[in-house]
This record gives C-alpha cells, sequence and structure tokens, in this order.
C-alpha cells in the first residue's frame, strides 16, 4: 500500500506537469539569490502581530529563514531547521509511534507531541485538541514550497491562544513558484516534487505536490526487550499536496499530507508488524469583506483532521502468558490504534490604522474540536484484559482465533471541547523612536473555564543602529484532550482535573545593526506555574507502573540567547547562534542547556557551497531509575549547488557529513542511552524553473 500511494503521488507530478497551463513568468528564486545581506535583513514578517513588520520592530523576539536560505543550507523539513533558532532544539523520539521529533525550547522539554508549540501555516494552526501538537500528525514537514519560516521565540497567547507557550512558529508557503526537483541518494532516497501557478483575471491558481521516500538508515546495537541487542532500519516514505487559490477578496488553502515510518523499534520490541502512519488535512477559506486604506475586515473559516494509526508488535506469546495473572496467551499480544482528530473553526480579524503611527487590531474567535475514533484492535479482547489487570476479571480473555480487529477505545468518541476567543492589541509610537504594543487575548474552554493572557512591549529605536526591547507576555497551554480523556489504557489514567500550564515571561533584547550585518542578544526569564506532569505509581497486581497528569507545581527558567548575521563580502553570507540556559526546567535535565549554530555560504559565479551545523551539549535521563548522561552532539552540514543555466540548477547534499553517532532522549526504559540519530546521508538533485 505504501509504494502504491508513493506511486500515485509520482504520477500526480507527472499530471499536473503536463496538463496544467503556466504563465512564462520568472521565479523569485533568482532575485532572491541576488539579494544583499541587508536586504534579506529587511525582510519582513506577520507573526509577531498579524500585519507586516521589520524584525527589529516587532513586539517579540523573532528569528526569519528565507526559503532560499533554507534551499541553500540544504534542509528538507522544518524540525531540522529549528536547531538553527536560538533557544530551540530538536530530538528524535519514539513516544509516539516508531519515529517523530519533539520540538523544545528554551530550557523546557516538551511531550512528545510538541504542545509547547504552536505551528502555524500561512497564519492558520495546525495543532490539534487531542495530543495538542502538530508534529505527531505532520511529521517532517516539508521545506520544498517553503517561502520562509518566522519563529517567535517565547510567548504567544496574547494573539493565538493555548499552545503559543514557549513559541511560534508560522510556515509561509509559496504561491507564486513555477519550479520542480528530483533529488536521489543513499538508503534508496527518492524524491520528487513540484510547485506550479497560473495567474488569471480572477486571481490565481497554485498547486504544491510531493513524494518521498526511502528504505530506512541502519541503527546497530538496540536493546530488544525479548532478543537482546539487535539492528533495525526507519523506512520512511510520505507525500505532500496544497492547493491555493489567491484572489482579490477570497484566498482559499486545501492541505493535505501523510507520513509512514516502518519497523523502527515501538514499545520496547521489534517486529515486522511496527507501522505509524499518519496524515493531516485542512481545508481554509478566507475573505476580506472590507479592505481599504485605514480598515481591513477578514473572516476565516477552517477545518482540520488529524489522524494516526499505529501497529505494534507487542508481546511474544510466552511473555505475556507470564504476565497474565489469569489464564494463558495462546498468540503474541499485538495491538493497533486508530485516531482521528476533527476540528473546525471560524474566526473574524480586525485591523484599523488610526494614524501612521497608531495601529489596532481585534478579533473574535470560536473553534469546536471532536475526537471522532479511538479505536483500538487487538487479538484479545482489551476490555477483558483491563479488568484482568484491574482485579475484577478472573478468567481468562476472549481471544479472536488470530484476527486482529476493533474491540475497545482508548478515548471517549464523540467527546468534543468548545474554546470562545476576544483578543486586542494596540501599537502606539507615543514619541518619534519609542513604539508602544498592548494586548490581551480572552478565552473560554467548555471543559475547564476561561484564562486571560496579556502583553507588553517597548521598542525603542533612538540609538544609533541600535534597537532596544522590553517585552512581558503571559501564555498558557490547555490539558490535552488525551490528559483529560483517555481510556481503557492500564498504565496511563487521564485527570479529569487538570488545569491550564500558565507562564509568565520578561525579556530583555538588544539589535544592532552594522552594515550589512546584525548582531542581537537576548536576556529571558520565565515562570510556570501548574506545571503539568505524569506522576507515576505501581500498576496493582503487576511490575509495571502507571501514568497519572497532575498539576505540580512551579518552575522557572531563564537563559541568554544571541545571533548573528554577517556578510564581510559579497560573496559570502554567514550566520552564528549562541544559546546559555541558566535555569532548566526538570531533575535530571532533559534538555541540552548550551547550544550553538553556525551557516556560511559562499557564492561565486554559477557555484554555490554552503557549510552548516549545531551542537547540543549534554542531557540526562532516568528513565531506567538511575541518571544516565547522554553525551553531546554537533551536527555539520553541506550542500554544493551550481547552476547549470539560468533556470537549471544541480546540487549535492550531505546530511551528517562527518557521520556522527549520537543519541537523543527518550523517556522509555529500555532506551536510558538514547535513541540513535541517522547516520551520513548523500543525496543528488536537480531543480528547474518551469
Amino acid at each position: 500500500m505504501t509504494r502504491c500511494k508513493a506511486k500515485v503521488s509520482k504520477v500526480l507530478l507527472l499530471l499536473l506537469s503536463h496538463y496544467m497551463s503556466v504563465n512564462a513568468c520568472a521565479s523569485d528564486y533568482d532575485s532572491l539569490m541576488d539579494m544583499s545581506l541587508e536586504e534579506l535583513l529587511g525582510i519582513n514578517v506577520s507573526i509577531a502581530s498579524k500585519f507586516d513588520e521589520n524584525v527589529a520592530d516587532a513586539p517579540s523576539t523573532v528569528t526569519v529563514f528565507t526559503g532560499v536560505q533554507i534551499r541553500q543550507m540544504g534542509i528538507g523539513t522544518v524540525e531540522e531547521l529549528l536547531n538553527y533558532v536560538p533557544g530551540f532544539q530538536t530530538a528524535r523520539t519514539e513516544e509516539l509511534g516508531p519515529v517523530t521529533n519533539v520540538v523544545s525550547s528554551r530550557g523546557r522539554r516538551s511531550l512528545a507531541s510538541s504542545p509547547d508549540i504552536l505551528f502555524l501555516v500561512d497564519g492558520v494552526r495546525i495543532n490539534d485538541s487531542w495530543y495538542g501538537g502538530a508534529v505527531y500528525a505532520n511529521f517532517n514537514i516539508t521545506t520544498r514550497n517553503v517561502k520562509q519560516v518566522e519563529v517567535i521565540r517565547g510567548p504567544g497567547s496574547a494573539l493565538y491562544g493555548s499552545n503559543a507557550f514557549m513559541g511560534v512558529v508560522n510556515i509561509v508557503t509559496d504561491k507564486d513558484g513555477n519550479s520542480a526537483g528530483i533529488r536521489v541518494g543513499e538508503i534508496d532516497l527518492r524524491e520528487s516534487y513540484a510547485t506550479l501557478t497560473k495567474k488569471t483575471e480572477i486571481g490565481t491558481f497554485n498547486v504544491f505536490a510531493r513524494s518521498y521516500e526511502d528504505t530506512g538508515d541502519h541503527s546497530r546495537d538496540f536493546p530488544d526487550s525479548w532478543n537482546g541487542p539487535t539492528e533495525t532500519i526507519d523506512p520512511t516514505t510520505g507525500g505532500d499536496l496544497q492547493f491555493n487559490f489567491t484572489g482579490e477578496k477570497l484566498s482559499t488553502s486545501i492541505r493535505h499530507t501523510r507520513r509512514e515510518v516502518e519497523h523502527f523499534w515501538s514499545e520496547g520490541a521489534f517486529g515486522d508488524t511496527n507501522d505509524a502512519e499518519t496524515s493531516s488535512f485542512s481545508v481554509n477559506v478566507n475573505y476580506s469583506f472590507v479592505e481599504n486604506k485605514d480598515l481591513t475586515a477578514k473572516i476565516d473559516v477552517g477545518y482540520l483532521e488529524n489522524s494516526a494509526d499505529y501497529f505494534i508488535f507487542g508481546i511474544p506469546a510466552e511473555v505475556f502468558a507470564l504476565t497474565l495473572p489469569v489464564g494463558s496467551a495462546v498468540a503474541d499480544y499485538q495491538i493497533g490504534t486508530r485516531l482521528v482528530n476533527l476540528e473546525s473553526h471560524v474566526s473574524f480579524d480586525f485591523s484599523y490604522r488610526l494614524s501612521e503611527v497608531h495601529d489596532v487590531i481585534f478579533g473574535a474567535g470560536y473553534l469546536r474540536a471532536k475526537i471522532d475514533e479511538t479505536d483500538v484492535r487487538t487479538p484479545y479482547d482489551n476490555d477483558e484484559l483491563v479488568a484482568i489487570f484491574e482485579g475484577t476479571r478472573t478468567t481468562p480473555p476472549t481471544y479472536f482465533n488470530g484476527e486482529i480487529i476493533d474491540n475497545t477505545h482508548f478515548g471517549e468518541e464523540g467527546k468534543t471541547r468548545h474554546v470562545r476567543s476576544l483578543y486586542l492589541q494596540d501599537k502606539y509610537s507615543a514619541i518619534d523612536d519609542l513604539s508602544v504594543t498592548v494586548g490581551v487575548r480572552y478565552d473560554e474552554y467548555s471543559d475547564f473555564g476561561s484564562t486571560v493572557n496579556p502583553r507588553v512591549g517597548l521598542v525603542y529605536k533612538g540609538l544609533s543602529d541600535t534597537t532596544l526591547k522590553w517585552l512581558y507576555g503571559e501564555a498558557f497551554r490547555a490539558p490535552t484532550m488525551y490528559e483529560t480523556g483517555s481510556m481503557n489504557i492500564p498504565t496511563f489514567i487521564a485527570n479529569d482535573n487538570l488545569t491550564p500550564e500558565e507562564l509568565k515571561t520578561m525579556e530583555f533584547g538588544l539589535i544592532h545593526d552594522f552594515q550589512p550585518s546584525r548582531i542581537s542578544v537576548t536576556y529571558y526569564y520565565t515562570e510556570v506555574d501548574n506545571v503539568i506532569r505524569n506522576k507515576v505509581e505501581p500498576l496493582v497486581g503487576t511490575d509495571s507502573s502507571k501514568l497519572t497528569p497532575i498539576n505540580k507545581g512551579k518552575k522557572s527558567l531563564s537563559g541568554i540567547e544571541a545571533e548573528g548575521q554577517f556578510s564581510p563580502w559579497k560573496w559570502l553570507q554567514s550566520g552564528i547562534t549562541f544559546t546559555k540556559s541558566f535555569k532548566t526546567e526538570g531533575d535530571p535535565q532533559e534538555v541540552a542547556d548550551t547550544l550553538y549554530s553556525a551557516y556560511a555560504n559562499f557564492s561565486s559565479g554559477k557555484l554555490n557551497f554552503n557549510i552548516s551545523g549545531y551542537y547540543h551539549s549534554e542531557v540526562e535521563s532516568a528513565a531506567s531509575g538511575t541518571t544516565v548522561t547522554l553525551k553531546p552532539f554537533t551536527i555539520v552540514n553541506s550542500k554544493l549547488a551550481y547552476d547549470i543555466s539560468g533556470d537549471v540548477r544541480c546540487s549535492i547534499t550531505i546530511n551528517n557529513l562527518l557521520n556522527k553517532e549520537y543519541r537523543t532522549l527518550s523517556s522509555s526504559l529500555q532506551l536510558s542511552e538514547g535513541i540513535p540519530g541517522r547516520g551520513r546521508l548523500v543525496s543528488a538533485g536537480i531543480e528547474f524553473d518551469l
């Protein structure tokens, strides 16, 4: 089925290229390639205030990467790119199925679904309410159709509500391009993609399609609960399809992604049946019903469906028989789950310019989340198994004669959450060189009540080439519906009395321009209240434990972030970041407290060479009951590109150039020494304008 879907995606690319009539318009690639660093530093972002402004003027701490910078670096996913953002770090984890990426920020390790970070695509959220995050259903978010990636380092709930807790990532897609590319490489890597645009009298139509597959990287000496140290692979496939229409007042976007990882380690064991397939489907319609020089008014209506299908080998029959308090096992215990989370929203956004120095934005929204499917399929009656382990059943569980069928649910199907919100922000330059931003947002949840989150930002530009910022913001993370509504899971007991995590952050920032270069330094101090963490208790009648999420006191975080972009010569553009967390959340220390990243891009005529890398300091794991230190690591990547003609480019990319063996944190007992990352990967590609 996986290879069939991959072939369908490739055929789709060919059909799009053959049948869609496109305008002969110049690609923006060459124009952006010719931009100086000074011009790149002047690129506007919309993430901080919902209207365009320069990074230096934004009332938030913001980092931005253009699509050209990302392509020059050879970075294929947004998660990988975030390692080059001050304060951010990503790591592989198997906590939600075989493999995904957990994104953490500012000294706080996020849960596996990364609910602390809000992800937006063209300003529309792709986080859901079940796991709270976006990356589990949007694993390896592609950069092939990215125009720029904007990142708020710090809180954003005053504009965006829940999940804009430790950061916000806005992925702005390219809706004007006409290009296609093919990439092949080691581990049978095959990737093809195309973006096509047609401009008409009524508006602009754009389609992006992508197909990806590889046969997986080998990981050696991997712990297997049943067979001892072994090898494994992580074959990965995926596809993306996005349609955009942009008219004078109406815009529409339809987006679908699919990812699948097979065989890899999960829940303590390997198996040919181990499989994780996730998908995300969304439709969004935006209509501007008022638009003039002083006032804009928009309505946005959207639908999001995130789904995940997991299937794992589980426990061999002979081992399972030993764990059953009653009866005996006649077959291996295998388990599959299917989750479908549905969300719909409507929002109204207004922007009013009172004067050249005074802008007000305000709006209201409504979101409805519904848990549509939470199926569990096993070869035994799962409800009876739960009753046996709870001590309320004394007879063996029903066996389905070799069939693995849906027979229970791990969440309350049909359960809904309703969220109503209002927000207001006022940005005013009361005196020359000083702008003041004040904002507040009110959110009301049907399952736990309301929360109010303000923000204040002062931006002073009265010093020569220097900008000073003082920022204060509050944020919240709503308890996920998994944390409050799971059921029939003996090892995880939901808690419907959870209250939101709350955060208060103060930041001091300095940005200094010495053309054509820029450096910025930010100090932050954060207090997190009502921290949600899992309480570990013994599971009665077994040697296992059960987890219950609870609100557990306060934590404080602090650190310094530095970022520099330099262009001493026209042929060289470079950047460097540094992060030092003075206080991190948790003991043991589950996130790196020291981070570096750097890149250098050399351009000469038709030749372009980029080398980049990032460093994560050591972290600690206590999954096994004993604290284990995971070694620090440095990952180096490079890309060499040659412009064959004005419309055709070829390249060679090497990921993990030094073939560094490294491991990242896992909360699984058997992986106390971490989960291995992929080794060196060499690939070659060709890209051409249409």
